[in-house]
């Protein structure tokens, strides 16, 4: 009797044993990737976004912090974001080919938000002061040479369209614009 009871759990040790060698082949472990470097590796989408050296990420409207994001879709897309100062946030989103992009904060709790789609677009934004916003969405190819200054503090532009390139200088305090350049 004592002999049977020793033969059913070797037999039931290596038939479980079995079961957790096949679980391996059936689950096998999985490879750690980094987010972005997977997004490059599968697609023509390229993100980016600004960690600290703790590895948070930065966050909106943090006094504390600047925060970009970049987005771009497409080959051969340059991108260039300065940002002194705290709490500035840059969100740039990019389709198309050729594309030069340079923005600078220079303040505090500076807004920047640039959806392009086209080609061969070169855009540039200055913002120096406080609490300025900068917001456009343009759909065009080959509009060389946007300019944007906002000099001053509590400046707003607004920009929708696929219009003609635009060179804007805002300066002083608590101005605001809305164009829609169709």
């Amino acid at each position: 009797m004592k002999t049977t009871i020793t033969i059913i759990a070797l037999l039931l040790g290596l038939s479980l044993s079995d079961v957790s060698a096949q679980s391996n082949e059936v689950f096998p472990p999985q490879i750690s990737t980094d987010h972005n470097e997977a997004v490059q590796k599968h697609s023509q989408r390229y993100v980016t976004s600004i960690y600290d050296n703790e590895g948070s990420a930065y966050g909106f409207g943090s006094l504390s912090s600047n925060f970009v994001n970049i987005v771009q879709f497409g080959a051969d897309n340059t991108t260039n974001v300065q940002q002194y100062g705290l709490g500035n946030f840059v969100n740039l989103s990019i389709t198309g080919n050729s594309n030069l992009t340079g923005i600078q904060q220079d303040g505090n709790s500076n807004i920047a938000s640039i959806l392009l789609n086209g080609s061969d677009n070169e855009f540039n934004l200055l913002q120096k002061g406080d609490n300025n916003i900068y917001n456009t969405e343009r759909k065009h190819s080959g509009a060389r040479g946007d300019q944007v200054i906002q000099e001053g503090n509590s400046l707003n532009v607004n920009i929708s369209g696929q219009g003609v390139p635009l060179s804007i200088e805002q300066r002083g305090n608590g101005a605001s614009v809305i164009i829609e350049n169709y």
